[in-house]
């Protein structure tokens, strides 16, 4: 595995911890800057407070933690369906354009769950399930990216037939 790979492989998990912190923490600054009344930050940084977000944080890049084990396998060659026979760069568009729009449903889900603030939404499947779905939509959106890709360059490069 490449650098670059490895690379990828950190970014995805640094995003999955921390992209739903930053979300809630740009909520908060933006209803702040307009107003709105906000829990203080001291209730966020207690000890007994930071014992819960560990493993709430483990919960919700559960999805980008899948991510960077399929990315891992798929950078290393192994047998991951639909994309043993795709070149490196290839493997990289497609891992990036997952992580891309599973951020980009991350952010929607946890400015929703930050914006009307509820516990319970926590210990629901919506903050997990959302961006897992975000990412699953963007590796299909990768694929077919890629497949269509290699058919338009094996079209281009064809000799041209022989018509009577």
């Amino acid at each position: 595995m490449s650098k670059l790979d490895r690379s990828i492989v950190g970014l995805i998990l640094g995003v999955g911890a921390l992209l739903p912190w930053a979300t809630g923490a740009g909520v908060k600054l933006y209803l702040q800057a307009h107003g709105k009344p906000t829990l203080p930050w001291s209730s966020f940084l207690t000890p007994t407070d930071l014992l819960l977000e560990i493993p709430l944080t483990l919960w919700f890049a559960s999805p980008y933690l899948v991510l960077a084990v399929v990315a891992r396998a798929v950078f290393r060659g192994h047998r991951v369906p639909f994309v043993k026979t795709i070149g490196s760069g290839e493997r990289r568009a497609l891992v990036l354009l997952s992580l891309g729009l599973g951020s980009v449903c991350t952010v929607a889900t946890f400015k929703g769950i930050f914006w009307e603030f509820d516990p319970l939404y926590f210990v629901t499947p919506i903050p997990v399930a959302l961006p897992a779905v975000g990412i699953v939509l963007g590796w299909a959106v990768g694929l077919v990216a890629v497949v269509v890709t290699a058919h338009v360059r094996r079209r281009s490069h064809a000799p041209p037939r022989a018509t009577s």
